[in-house]
């Protein structure tokens, strides 16, 4: 089996630690730990970025994690699965296109939703 420079370059990180390989992606072997304490973080908005594969499988329970009021930024592919385990407020598409000021609209649905506690600022 050959493989290519680039596999071979992801498979070693700087800090010496063999990654671990789901799919076509490579993993820092301490990635587990290190979403586990940033899931455990509180904030006024929680972003979940991104719901993959890897969470939609189990791999990374982020499912019980969430609380409050929250964004979660989902693979197109998985957002019928996704939207099987939380319920969704607003649904919003980032195009091309859009990418520069959908933003806003993300902000303004925040600040117009009865159940959001707090504020946001666009500038």
């Amino acid at each position: 089996m050959k493989t290519s420079k680039l596999a071979r370059k992801s498979s070693w990180h700087l800090n010496g630690k063999i990654d671990f390989k789901f799919g076509k992606f490579y993993f820092n072997p301490d990635a587990p730990e290190f979403i586990k304490r940033a899931l455990q973080r509180d904030g006024k908005i929680m972003v979940y970025d991104e719901i993959g594969y890897l969470e939609m499988l189990g791999y990374f329970d982020v499912f019980r994690y969430i609380k409050g009021d929250c964004i979660f930024i989902v693979r197109k592919d998985l957002l019928n699965e996704m939207s099987g385990k939380v319920k969704f407020d607003a649904l919003f598409e980032v195009t091309l296109e859009n990418r520069e000021w959908v933003w806003k609209d993300v902000v303004r649905c925040f600040n117009t939703l009865s159940d959001f506690s707090g504020s946001l600022e666009t500038r």
